[in-house]
C-alpha cells in the first residue's frame, strides 16, 4: 500500500493501487513502498516531486486534462 497525500499535504488512508496505476505517468517510474504521492482533484496520483514540477509548467492533469485552475476538464 502506498500513502496518498491530499492537497493539504496531510496523509490520507493508504490504498492499494491497481497494476495500471502503479507507475507515475510523468516519469514512468514505478511507485515504491513509502514513496510520497500527491493526488489531484480528479483523483489521479503522481510522485509529489513530479506533479509539482508539472504544475509549474501546466495547469492541467497530465492524464485527463482536468484544469486545476478552473476545476473542469479541458
Amino acid at each position: 500500500m502506498i500513502p496518498i497525500l491530499n492537497n493539504s499535504g496531510t496523509s490520507t488512508s493508504e490504498r492499494i493501487l491497481l497494476r495500471e496505476d502503479a507507475e507515475c505517468c510523468i516519469c514512468l517510474s514505478s511507485y515504491e513502498d513509502g514513496v510520497e504521492l500527491s493526488a489531484l482533484p480528479c483523483n489521479h496520483h503522481f510522485h509529489s516531486t513530479c506533479i509539482t514540477k508539472w504544475l509549474r509548467m501546466h495547469a492541467n492533469c497530465p492524464l485527463c486534462k482536468y484544469n486545476i485552475l478552473k476545476g473542469s476538464e479541458n
